[in-house]
C-alpha cells in the first residue's frame, strides 16, 4: 500500500496534463494575464457556463442512489 501511494504521488507530480479542457482554460487565463486589454474577451466555454446546476444534480443523484442501495440492503438482510 505504501508502494502504491508513492507511485501515485510520483505520477501526480511528474506526468503532464493532457486533458484539453484544462489545457485550454490555462492557456486562456495565461493570455488574459499577459495582455488583458487585447484578450479581455478570451474565455473558454467552461468559464462561461455556471456549474451550480450540474453539481446540484450530482449530489441529488448520489443521495438517491445511496438511499435506494441502502434500502435494498436493508430489505435483503431482513428477509433472511
Amino acid at each position: 500500500m505504501i508502494l502504491a501511494g508513492s507511485c501515485t504521488l510520483l505520477a501526480l507530480f511528474s506526468l503532464p496534463e493532457t486533458f484539453a479542457f484544462v489545457l485550454l482554460t490555462r492557456k486562456a487565463r495565461r493570455l488574459r494575464r499577459v495582455d488583458p486589454e487585447k484578450n479581455k474577451d478570451l474565455y473558454t466555454e467552461s468559464e462561461r457556463v455556471s456549474w451550480a446546476p450540474t453539481i446540484y444534480l450530482s449530489l441529488v443523484y448520489g443521495l438517491i442512489f445511496s438511499s435506494t442501495f441502502s434500502w435494498l440492503l436493508q430489505t435483503s438482510y431482513t428477509s433472511l
